[in-house]
């Protein structure tokens, strides 16, 4: 009976083991799948992970906001310098915009030179304000890149602050047309999302 004991305590042992594995394995999944391997920021994926608290946490006045952040001219940096240094521009402007988050914030990388930045508690004026200071961080910093050179670089943000009964998409989408109208003017610049009608 003793020797059936210690087996089944070993057998169930193994079984725990097994299962914390497993376990591990899938948040290790699941955090490769909300994370982008180049910038280490999350990725569009997480957004309803991001979002999910600020919504649940006033959603009759869901003071939040959303910034979409576009790198000007990224295109250039990749034919005149080459990837490896549109990479190193694409991390150090990714670690300049968390630099600049509160707690509560998150900054995703939304896709090719394109972040997404979602501000809780933060009505339109203060996400301004917000994406003019990350503006200025950028263009006042000297990026090295790998091939010994460096260069500078602007950004051109589009705010929008979420409305009651909007659906977050929505709000994003207005972010995404203040950015390109940032973009029309100019570049190396913020306007913001007039609101839904």
């Amino acid at each position: 009976f003793h020797r059936v004991g210690i087996g089944l305590f070993e057998a169930l042992a193994d079984m725990f083991s097994s299962v914390l594995s497993v376990a591990a394995e899938r948040t290790q999944l699941q955090e490769a799948a909300y994370s982008d391997a180049l910038t280490g920021l999350l990725n569009r994926h997480a957004v309803d992970v991001v979002t999910r608290p600020i919504l649940r946490s006033s959603p009759l006045d869901p003071q939040a906001a959303v910034l979409m952040i576009d790198i000007d001219h990224f295109k250039r940096v990749n034919d005149d310098h080459g990837h490896a240094c549109g990479d190193q521009l694409l991390r150090d402007i990714a670690a300049l915009l968390r630099r600049e988050l509160r707690k509560g914030d998150n900054v995703l990388r939304w896709g090719g030179e394109e972040f997404m930045v979602c501000l809780a508690a933060t009505d339109a004026a203060s996400a301004m304000l917000v994406a003019h200071k990350m503006r200025e961080a950028v263009a006042r910093h000297r990026h090295l890149l790998p091939d010994g050179r460096s260069l500078t670089a602007t950004v051109s943000s589009g705010v929008a602050a979420l409305e009651i009964g909007e659906p977050f998409f929505v709000t994003v989408e207005r972010a995404d047309g203040a950015l390109y109208q940032a973009k029309r003017q100019g570049r190396n610049r913020v306007c913001v999302a007039s609101g839904t009608d």
